[in-house]
């Protein structure tokens, strides 16, 4: 379809049939995201108020459906990149979101890291030093004021402003951990996302969200205990991207609960569907 005839569209987005509106929307959206430029082309020149917010619909849709495409196909990789699955996650809020922006960031903070990481120290002086680094040089903190500010959940939000949730805060600490060597992983714990450090010969626990506080299995049965939970599996062992991206989006969805935002919790709500259904 030829610019001219996308103008002539748009100019019928304040068509009051609303059988004629919903067609037009309708032959819009068939055209997909690359129509999205010529939309926000329109947006600006159209001093419409009503139309302007029915192309802001459009450019959201058209956005969103590409970004399930995107979520679709990363949930069918073997071994999904957990940074690119963070990375679609805050795409969501920020569609202009440059995967390559954040993977500089995570990069930088890595090769900072490097400069004190030694890998002929004991397992916990590494911890201890990477936890200096992380929570003291860079000032990564929990934020217990606004926990269920849906920005915890948004990687390149948490990386600017360095607060994030538990789950937040851990993927930040895997994935720079990981570019040291270290073998740090993501354990899905109950009511608390936590990292384990899992070597050949050895296994602790770490809270991202308490300072890297470092604690043991004993630690963990206790605590299953206080719960009433059964020590299964799951609580001890490493999880998978999926599962990671899976607690976000939930994370996300109770966020927007909080904030009686249904349109947006029936949106990551979608998400979440494509990703559970490559863990079950």
């Amino acid at each position: 379809m030829n610019p001219s005839e996308l103008k002539a569209l748009v100019s019928l987005l304040d068509e009051d049939d609303e059988d004629n509106l919903l067609l037009v929307e309708q032959k819009i959206q068939s055209l997909g995201e690359e129509v999205i430029p010529f939309l926000e082309q329109e947006w600006e020149n159209n001093l419409n108020p009503i139309v302007q917010n029915k192309i802001e619909d459009l450019i959201h849709n058209a956005q969103f459906k590409a970004l399930k495409i995107l979520f679709e196909k990363w949930t069918l990789k073997k071994k999904p990149d957990l940074l690119e699955g963070m990375y679609l996650c805050a795409k969501y809020n920020f569609p202009n979101l440059k995967m390559a922006d954040i993977k500089l960031q995570i990069k930088q903070l890595s090769l900072q890291a490097a400069e004190h990481h030694n890998d002929g120290l004991h397992a916990f002086e590494q911890i201890r030093v990477f936890n200096k680094f992380l929570f003291t040089t860079n000032k990564f903190k929990p934020n217990r004021k606004a926990f269920h500010n849906p920005s915890n959940s948004f990687l390149n939000i948490v990386l600017e402003s360095k607060y994030g949730n538990p789950l937040s805060l851990s993927v930040v600490y895997q994935l720079i951990a990981q570019h040291l060597g270290m073998p740090i992983y993501g354990v899905n714990f109950p009511n608390l996302f936590i990292v384990t450090y899992k070597g050949l010969d050895k296994q602790f626990y770490i809270n991202p969200y308490n300072n890297g506080l470092i604690f043991t299995k004993t630690d963990i049965d206790d605590y299953l205990k206080q719960l009433k939970l059964p020590p299964e599996e799951k609580f001890y062992q490493p999880c998978s991207s999926h599962e990671i991206i899976a607690r976000n989006l939930r994370n996300l969805i109770t966020s927007y609960q909080k904030e009686n935002n249904i349109t947006r919790e029936k949106e990551i709500n979608s998400l979440l569907n494509i990703v559970e259904r490559s863990i079950f």
